[in-house]
């Protein structure tokens, strides 16, 4: 269950406010008058306890992963291209 949570998290730090607005209201409107009232008020209680706070310390933590991985990524990327330089010189010589 966290790991769904923490999936949902992260997808949602993708959105801008605008985005999430519109998703919200959109949500709301559409569970209005479903049968699953119970399941949908603890929905919303969970989202509306959701604050700007939670949502940029998300943020930053999902932005911290994205550059430890683009630097990992960069970092194999130029070991790679010297190890691959390394065998075209021992090649040519």
């Amino acid at each position: 269950m966290e790991r769904l949570l923490h999936q949902c998290r992260v997808v949602l730090l993708q959105y801008s406010n605008e985005q999430l607005n519109m998703l919200f209201v959109s949500w709301f409107e559409r569970m209005i008058g479903e049968e699953y009232m119970d399941e949908a008020l603890g929905d919303r209680r969970f989202i509306l306890s959701v604050t700007s706070s939670d949502i940029k310390g998300w943020r930053s933590k999902h932005q911290a992963l994205i550059r430890e991985r683009r630097k990992a990524a960069a970092q194999a990327a130029a070991s790679r291209k010297a190890k691959l330089q390394e065998e075209q010189m021992a090649y040519q010589g």
